[in-house]
């Protein structure tokens, strides 16, 4: 009589591959918060530059007596760099950590976790570089580090050392705190944090809105 021919078994590095798949989709609920992927995340981050953007002008329109706007562009945009700068150190901080293998936390949670233990531990840092900016200013008289004061008329070249001092002192701060506190921690924090995401796994959009604003 007729019969059908067995088919083929499936080779075990593809049952294996299928098998880690389906298990990593049910451990993630599907869909994963994304920092940087899709239209959703980018109109995110755009959000957030419109906000700061608008948060400046409304802090100088309530100014008295306002800076002039020459003034007002460069205090602005040297924060707005080294602000940029620390984004960015957070964004490749959170996906490296995330991505290693025995992590069970995902970037966003990640992203805010790096915000919030250099917020904290960061203030150490700055408030020790502010200290030696004040000295370096009164005993070696270097005016161009004066925060905020840019000469008469406003010279672009100290706004530009300004904004390098301050970024480096940004991305110092940012990697001090990932190398002596996260790195040696990473492990216990990711126990801390998985918990914490769990509930919005389900939710990766509201994940990712919650954790950058």
């Amino acid at each position: 009589p007729f019969r059908l021919q067995d088919q083929p078994a499936e080779p075990a590095h593809l049952r294996e591959a299928g098998g880690a798949t389906a298990s990593r989709m049910s451990r993630e609920g599907g869909e994963e918060c994304t920092l940087l992927g899709g239209a959703f995340a980018l109109c995110v981050q755009g959000f957030l530059v419109a906000g700061a953007v608008g948060t400046l002008l409304f802090k100088r329109w309530q100014e008295r007596p306002r800076r002039r706007w020459t003034i007002w562009f460069m205090d602005s945009s040297k924060q707005g760099f080294a602000m940029g700068l620390q984004h960015l150190a957070n964004l490749l901080l959170a996906m490296l950590f995330s991505e290693a293998a025995s992590t069970k936390a995902g970037a966003c949670i990640w992203y805010i976790t790096n915000v919030f233990i250099a917020t904290v531990c960061g203030l150490v840092i700055v408030a020790s570089y502010m200290k030696l900016q004040a000295l370096a200013v009164e005993r070696f008289g270097w005016q161009w580090l004066r925060s905020g004061e840019y000469g008469d008329p406003p010279a672009w070249s100290v706004w530009l050392a300004q904004m390098l001092v301050w970024s480096a002192v940004c991305c110092v701060e940012k990697l001090l705190t990932a190398a002596v506190v996260i790195m040696p921690l990473r492990g216990l924090i990711d126990e801390l944090i998985a918990p914490l995401e769990r509930p919005l796994k389900p939710y990766p959009k509201a994940e990712l809105v919650l954790v950058m604003v």
